[in-house]
């Protein structure tokens, strides 16, 4: 690739950083003023499946090896009485 190119990379890429930045502050801005509910209800649906997507893309399915692995672990925790009563556990989250 040559010098040029690179320079032209770059700076597409500055200015689509600067882009953004001013875009969040113009949405940021005018967010603030808006006094429509159902614009707010929207835009925190819109939030609500932009959170959901990207932790859903952050998940991998499991291996059935590491699933064995997790069972065993579960029941050696069961045999050796390493585990919590809900019982316990209730009264352990009045404390908190």
């Amino acid at each position: 690739m040559r010098e040029q190119d690179n320079l032209t990379l770059h700076k597409i890429k500055t200015m689509n950083t600067h882009n953004l930045k001013t875009d969040k502050l113009d949405l940021m801005g005018w967010i603030y003023s808006v006094q429509d509910v159902s614009i707010i209800e929207t835009l925190k649906e819109i939030q609500k499946t932009a959170v959901l997507s990207s932790y859903e893309k952050s998940l991998k399915p499991m291996t059935q090896e590491e699933l064995i692995s997790r069972a065993e672990a579960a029941n050696k925790a069961i045999s050796n009485n390493e585990t919590t009563s809900q019982e316990d556990l209730r009264n352990e989250i009045k404390n908190w």
